[in-house]
């Protein structure tokens, strides 16, 4: 009657990535995966530095074209200026 489920069950990949372990307690192999996942989410996908994005290259006194620096709010903001 299941049998279709079960069949559906065995065709899963099973993902060895579990709560609990943090990413450098696993086998190098795991290792792996996690390290190629991790840049497909987080990794920038323009490579433009920006206040935004790299606030630490930025002088907040001398900001680039399109940008001020708001120091009540410690924040950086994009002006219709280019």
């Amino acid at each position: 009657m299941f049998k279709w489920f079960w069949k559906w069950v065995d065709s899963r990949e099973y993902d060895h990535i579990v709560e609990g372990p943090m990413a450098h307690h696993y086998p190098e192999t795991h290792q792996d995966k996690i390290r190629k996942e991790y840049l497909m989410r987080w990794a920038p996908k323009d490579q433009v530095k920006t206040p935004d994005t790299h606030p630490w290259l930025f002088d907040p006194c001398e900001p680039p074209n399109g940008w001020v620096y708001d120091p009540y709010y410690e924040i950086w903001l994009k002006t219709n200026n280019e």
